[in-house]
């Protein structure tokens, strides 16, 4: 096996490496091919906060009051905040074990945006029940 360096952990727990030629092999340290993690996480990110957005959206078209839009805002910008910070730090900082913040930030984000997404339509479908019974009298 010409060029390839070999890790192994003896009974010590230290290293030992078996050199062969002139190329480095540690198979622990090889990139996962074909799969960019940065850019799939980022574009995750980005889908997870537009649909927070979404949803919003549509809970505040359904209210008229201005004071309650003050609320949904500060409602989104607590649904979203932790995504965005950890999903930041993940691109800044390179960690060697999975990040578990993160993913448990999605979870939250995720449950966050189908508990809007269904209070959004309940509005919306009250809004519309509401303007088809005034046009009714």
């Amino acid at each position: 096996m010409e060029g390839f360096r070999f890790f192994k952990v003896n009974n010590i727990g230290t290293k030992s490496s078996i050199d062969i030629g002139e190329h480095k092999y540690i198979p622990f340290m090889q990139p996962r091919l074909g799969v960019n993690y940065y850019e799939q996480s980022g574009t995750l990110t980005i889908v997870s906060e537009v649909f927070l957005l979404l949803s919003f959206i549509i809970i505040i078209l359904s209210t008229k009051n201005p004071k309650r839009n003050v609320l949904w805002v500060i409602l989104f910008i607590i649904g979203a905040a932790p995504l965005l910070y950890l999903a930041i730090d993940h691109v800044k900082n390179d960690y060697m074990d999975a990040n578990i913040g993160l993913g448990l930030a999605f979870m939250y984000t995720w449950l966050y945006s189908a508990v809007a997404f269904i209070i959004g339509i309940i509005l919306l479908v009250k809004k519309k029940r509401n303007n088809n019974m005034s046009k009714e009298l």
